[in-house]
């Protein structure tokens, strides 16, 4: 797919009937998309408020991006997890190039996914660009495979990050 029929895909999110949106097609367009506005959109989004970090452009429109895809996945059942449109999304959240816009996809994952997307993440419980992100999906998938690890963790947090992996840790295994 090129980059012009990809941004066409994308234009069509919120635009097109979510039933008539092509889940493959959007799959296919979203990590072109992603590299392209990681390539061109590289000046400042905005300046981090009391100590946080900047957003670049691509971190600020990927995010925009992913809440554009939100009800689409919400109303789509067959977008959820194992789809091709949430492996596009957790292959864009394992590359660290993609830094603090990968964090609404994961939130995504977390609400949308299931165990494989539980996996996908869970290797991102040490990246400092979206773990408080990680842990919030994790909780919200119920997935405690991680505890433990995230429990070693929570001394090193500070902030809403700690208190996230607290809940984490908090959760109760499902049954």
């Amino acid at each position: 797919m090129t980059l012009e029929e990809a941004s066409a895909v994308m234009e069509s999110v919120g635009v097109t009937a979510p039933k008539e949106l092509d889940g493959t097609a959007v799959a296919v367009a979203l990590p072109i998309i992603a590299k392209h506005l990681r390539r061109t959109r590289t000046g400042l989004s905005m300046a981090g408020i009391d100590g946080a970090p900047d957003w670049l452009g691509y971190e600020s429109d990927l995010w925009k991006l992913s809440g554009r895809l939100r009800p689409v996945l919400s109303a789509r059942k067959d977008w959820r997890s194992g789809s091709d449109v949430l492996k596009a999304f957790a292959l864009i959240c394992n590359d660290q190039s993609y830094s603090k816009g990968r964090q609404y996809m994961i939130l995504m994952l977390g609400e949308f996914g299931g165990t494989s997307e539980a996996t996908e993440i869970s290797a991102l419980l040490d990246d400092p660009e979206v773990q408080g992100h990680v842990f919030k999906a994790l909780t919200k998938l119920r997935d405690t495979r991680h505890q433990g690890t995230v429990e070693r963790l929570v001394p090193k947090l500070s902030g809403w990050v700690k208190a996230a992996a607290k809940k984490y840790v908090a959760l109760r295994p499902a049954k």
